[in-house]
């Protein structure tokens, strides 16, 4: 029998082998969504000029929160980024180490966003399992 390199043995079981999935910490397991993830900024995204890992930013200045999309369709929400963080991180051609060194300092956290991408995979999962049940 072949091993599918992207899923588990079962296909009911999501893996970190499994596509759009993410470690989720608060779950203490592998999922593709979950309650722990956090709304889409609703305002548009800048390009980012230098960062060859980053498609795009967005900052939210009332509620302290920069959502940044990787170029490899993942998103995540940093909080709380003060505008001089935001300007200190605009500024750089390389934003991971400085945003690592917050998050290694306790000053920010994050959490990863719902994409459409996430939304979708979750829907096709929860279709398949209906049609499981009903036979067809």
């Amino acid at each position: 029998m072949a091993v599918s390199t992207f899923m588990s043995d079962d296909p009911n079981v999501v893996t970190h082998r499994t596509p759009t999935s993410h470690w989720c910490a608060a779950c203490w397991s592998w999922v593709v969504d979950c309650i722990h993830l956090v709304q889409p900024l609703r305002i548009p995204h800048g390009l980012t000029p230098g960062d060859f890992f980053i498609r795009s930013l967005a900052y939210d200045a009332a509620g302290e929160r920069l959502e940044i999309r990787f170029r490899w369709k993942s998103a995540a929400q940093f909080r709380p980024i003060t505008a001089a963080m935001f300007r200190q991180i605009t500024a750089q051609t390389n934003v991971y180490p400085v945003l690592n060194k917050w998050i290694k300092e306790r000053s920010i956290t994050w959490s990863e966003v719902r994409t459409e991408r996430k939304i979708v995979a979750s829907m096709l999962c929860g279709f398949r399992l209906v049609v499981e049940r009903l036979g067809i």
